[in-house]
């Protein structure tokens, strides 16, 4: 909600700060919405090396847009 501004105001630095912590409990949604995060620099810097762990991260377990973006 924080990355989109829906039903609250846009504040990407903590969508991310929320991003990281549901990565940390192995979300692979929340690894896959990181990794677009770095890959487009919403709320971090751009960063392809991170984009790409995080687009790993989420494919790995099993989520297919994360998938489509690696390849």
């Amino acid at each position: 909600r924080y990355m989109t501004g829906r039903g609250v105001a846009i504040n990407q630095v903590e969508a991310i700060k929320w991003f990281e912590r549901a990565v940390s409990k192995g979300s692979a949604a929340a690894a896959f919405r990181l990794g677009m995060a770095y890959e487009k620099a919403q709320g971090v810097p751009k960063d392809r090396a991170r984009a790409r762990t995080n687009y790993v991260l989420a494919a790995e377990s099993g989520h297919l847009k994360a998938m489509h973006n690696l390849a």
